[in-house]
């Protein structure tokens, strides 16, 4: 258990050293907000998708809780609680890996997902994000899938407790984990098939029990929410699932060269490199030759493997995570391939390394077994350069992970916002209502409110983000409406609002700049300098009011 012991010390302190204070905005404002509120008032959903629905469940919420609680409820709180969440998975990881064999498979799984952690963009351990706190929990099902088909009947409820969480967290992992959620059953079933009927009967009933009230347990908000609503969000989800036409799908050679970009070898997880358009963000395809390396990756693996049935069945819960995954990856709507909805893709090629590593281990301790203390080395001194890496890539974190510079915008207008709306407000009732497209400013406007102790109401459109019940403005509250960019116009003219603050990012020559740039744009004379200066101003042009309701 050293190897564990020495994987958590390195992910505490990249958490450690990663964690800052910072202001959460947009998604990231919504998870606090929740995660605060769950003393209060249960969440019955996951996070808001900009689709219309939420995810799965509130399982990471809850998780999050006690330990946001703990720390002292409030930003860094959070992110404390996220990274202590991610030392305890890779502790896990590090338990299940070590009743497979000892000490070489779990030197080989701390090692695969601690190298995992450090290729991953600085912060991501600690950042709350919904897509992010599922790629740890999602190795360690992959961990705990194996044992099962390794006739490990106790890896059962807690491979359904971790299943849960990931696809709570974020519904882009359920076709992998019904993949392996029937790989699960059908080696159950053969299981049962090949056991004597008296065999093993006591613990199979209570693996059983422990299995479905783990179940009830984390699917009984999200199922008493859809039986008590008129429009449920699982009956959503569904209907988004099934109500997608072909069209909405990208071609399928631009998608599998998405895959290779993604879980070709040598990829992202191995080198913590992903390429990404700089204007949209999103991944930028690869030729699909990529995945001739993961392929050859796992053919060794099963090759070597072969004689090993405990390596044999991981290679196998493998195969089923990137074929899987990769389905996931060619469902992505067209125009959406961002890394939140591909990034499942690093922890399904860390199972393929995984599995290569525990087969080799396998193949070399059968072959020559004189050597099982050197292997134990190499595999101590693989886990201490993985461990060393983790710490390195952790020292330059930024809270949010994902696009920081973007955020960064987004926290310097909250900035300007906030002082105004706190001194009008005199620590009276505050009313909010959004008219962005999404929760950019009015979400972390109510968040930094109720965590100072305002008592915030919402309308109905920001109480779906925040899982409120919204209603109007009383008499006693202060009426705001948080207005974006193309909408001010109207709402200075209005005679039942006056504006109480505006965010303005650029002065009046940047604008004046801004102005130049556009028509030089639009007449096709910017070089490539000027195309990223162009870009670089639009970011910091975007303008939001907030207005007073005053009739």
């Amino acid at each position: 258990m050293g190897a564990a012991a020495l994987a958590v010390v390195a992910m505490a302190l990249t958490v450690a050293r990663s964690t800052q204070d910072w202001t959460p905005t947009t998604d990231w404002a919504l998870i606090e907000w929740q995660v605060r509120h769950v003393n209060s008032s249960l969440p019955m959903l996951g996070a808001p998708s900009a689709t219309g629905f939420h995810h799965p469940g509130p399982l990471p919420y809850l998780v999050l809780a006690p330990l946001y609680r703990l720390f002292g409820t409030d930003p860094q709180a959070l992110a404390l609680a996220t990274g202590a969440l991610a030392c305890a998975t890779v502790a896990a990881i590090g338990a299940t890996a070590w009743r497979r064999g000892g000490l070489l498979p779990t030197l080989a799984a701390t090692t695969t997902v601690v190298w995992l952690a450090g290729s991953l963009p600085a912060g991501t351990l600690v950042d709350p994000w919904n897509p992010w706190v599922a790629l740890l929990p999602f190795v360690w099902l992959v961990v705990l899938v194996w044992s099962v088909l390794d006739d490990d009947l106790w890896a059962v409820p807690f491979a359904a407790l971790c299943a849960s969480f990931v696809v709570q967290a974020h519904v882009g992992y359920v076709v992998p984990v019904v993949a392996l959620g029937v790989l699960v059953a059908v080696s159950l079933v053969l299981r049962w098939r090949r056991a004597h009927p008296t065999d093993e009967g006591h613990r199979s009933r209570n693996v059983a029990l422990a299995t479905v009230a783990v179940l009830i347990a984390a699917w009984a908000l999200p199922l008493c929410e859809e039986a008590t609503a008129s429009d449920g969000n699982l009956s959503r989800l569904l209907a988004y699932a099934t109500d997608g036409s072909a069209s909405d799908r990208a071609p399928l050679g631009d998608g599998l060269r998405l895959v290779a970009a993604e879980m070709g070898w040598p990829g992202p997880w191995l080198t913590g490199h992903e390429q990404l358009d700089n204007l949209s963000g999103q991944a930028v395809p690869s030729s699909w030759w990529y995945l001739v390396g993961i392929a050859v990756a796992l053919t060794l693996a099963w090759w070597m493997a072969r004689d090993d049935r405990t390596s044999s069945r991981l290679v196998a819960v493998a195969a089923v995570t990137i074929t899987s995954v990769a389905v996931a990856i060619l469902l992505v709507e067209e125009g959406r391939a961002f890394p939140y909805a591909l990034r499942l893709a690093w922890p399904a090629s860390a199972s393929v390394g995984l599995a290569l590593l525990v087969a080799a281990a396998g193949r070399l301790g059968r072959w020559r077994p004189h050597t099982l203390p050197a292997l134990s080395a190499v595999g101590a001194l693989l886990l201490i350069v993985a461990s060393t890496r983790l710490v390195a890539t952790g020292t330059d974190a930024s809270l949010p992970a994902y696009r920081p510079d973007q955020r960064s915008l987004e926290v310097a207008c909250l900035d300007q916002l906030l002082p105004a709306i706190i001194d009008r407000a005199d620590g009276g009732p505050v009313h909010i209502e959004q008219v962005e497209y999404w929760p950019t400013w009015s979400g972390p406007i109510a968040n930094e409110l109720d965590r100072d102790g305002v008592a915030v109401s919402v309308d109905p459109r920001l109480g779906f983000h925040l899982q409120l019940d919204g209603r109007a403005a009383d008499a006693d509250d202060l009426a705001l409406v948080v207005v974006d960019d193309p909408l001010i116009a109207a709402w200075e003219v209005r005679a039942d609002a006056e504006e109480l603050v505006r965010c303005q990012l650029l002065d009046e020559n940047e604008r004046a700049m801004l102005d130049s740039l556009e028509d030089r744009f639009a007449r096709g004379e910017l070089n490539v300098l000027d195309q990223l200066k162009l870009f670089d101003l639009t970011l910091h042009s975007a303008e939001t009011a907030v207005f007073v309701r005053t009739g």
